[in-house]
């Protein structure tokens, strides 16, 4: 089990979303010998090929109910605090469309002078960035990923297709009643 824990007395202000996204990646050759296949697993050769945010691995994480993503409205000024839960590997993670501006890093607030603005922020291992932007691309459904092509494909193939992994999507309210966003749904498996 793992996940985020905050305590932010001072900081609770400025911005009016706040999403926490916990990536992770592991090796499954583990749980496929755990699960009896007849499979090589050393801990000494781990190579991690399933990649994870909040538990859950593409489509499933635009599902509004288990994978909850990020919801805006237009003009929102939104913060994301990007986790990396792995012990092995970095995540670069990029916001389509929106650039950001690194405001804290590891729990500690950035000075001002040390603030930057980016559209991607590499998470090395056990590494936390807090991220501010705001909503004002144009209404949609936004790719947040690890730029990693087989981290946003569950695969070590970089040939692979974008069918699992570590993406989820920054969600425009005004969209979630569109038929793109119902298609997405119907393959994230949304019975609803």
């Amino acid at each position: 089990m793992y996940g985020t824990f905050r305590v932010d007395l001072d900081e609770c202000e400025g911005f009016d979303r706040e999403y926490f996204l916990t990536t992770r990646s592991w090796d499954s050759q583990l749980s496929r010998m755990c699960d009896g296949e007849d499979v090589n697993d050393s801990p000494h050769r781990r190579r991690p090929d399933v990649f994870i945010i909040n538990g859950r691995s593409a489509p499933r994480t635009v599902h509004p109910e288990d994978g909850s993503p990020p919801l805006v409205s237009q003009g929102d000024t939104v913060r994301l605090h990007l986790v990396n839960a792995g012990r092995f590997i970095s995540h670069p993670m990029h916001v389509h469309n929106h650039r950001f501006q690194v405001v804290g890093k590891d729990g500690s607030k950035a000075p001002e002078a040390a603030r930057y603005d980016a559209d991607i922020t590499n998470l090395a291992p056990a590494e936390r960035h807090a991220v501010e932007f705001g909503a004002g691309a144009g209404p949609g459904i936004y790719l947040v990923h690890c730029h990693k092509v087989n981290h946003a494909t569950n695969g070590l193939d970089e040939a692979a297709s974008y069918t699992g992994g570590m993406i989820t999507g920054l969600v425009y309210e005004s969209a979630v009643d569109t038929d793109i966003f119902g298609d997405l749904l119907d393959c994230a498996g949304d019975d609803g």
